[in-house]
């Protein structure tokens, strides 16, 4: 059976485990930005994001639950995001309720890597919740570029 390569896993990856500050700037050359916008398990903060400013999907980081939840991208970033227009009964100038509508709509439809490899997916989630991918694992990954450092754990490619 044929196994995920570097470049998916590295979407994967990008997209599911908890990179803190300090990791993402170690591995800031190898990550792909597109996915680590769509992260959900990244501690979100206007520092963190403003360290990689060029670097972001905005389009991706807008539809994230996980940015939404940590901040109004549109109050910190306005040159980059617009400040949610509010459709639900609370007729405020700007919209942070999550039920509110146009904030449902634009989140709901969030692209993820889930829709491609559901299954590698979940499998790598839970070993990133679980812990059993780690920072050293992480960081073997990155060095060697090697996907067979996770891939030992038998996430097939379908």
């Amino acid at each position: 059976m044929k196994h995920l390569s570097f470049e998916i896993l590295n979407k994967l990856i990008s997209e599911i485990y908890p990179f803190s500050l300090d990791t993402i700037k170690k591995f800031e050359d190898q990550l792909d930005f597109d996915w680590l916008s769509r992260n959900k398990n990244v501690k979100w903060s206007v520092e963190l994001i403003s360290e990689f400013y060029g670097k972001w999907n905005w389009e991706a980081l807008d539809e994230s639950t996980a940015v939404f939840n940590s901040l109004t991208l549109g109050l910190f970033f306005p040159e980059k995001a617009d400040l949610p227009l509010c459709t639900c009964n609370r007729k405020e100038e700007f919209c942070d309720y999550s039920d509110c509508a146009i904030i449902y709509n634009k989140i709901r439809f969030a692209k993820s890597q889930y829709t491609e490899r559901p299954d590698a997916f979940i499998e790598l989630m839970m070993m990133c919740d679980s812990g059993f991918i780690d920072e050293e694992m992480i960081t073997q990954f990155y060095l060697r570029k090697d996907p067979s450092k996770i891939l030992r754990f038998k996430i097939p490619y379908k």
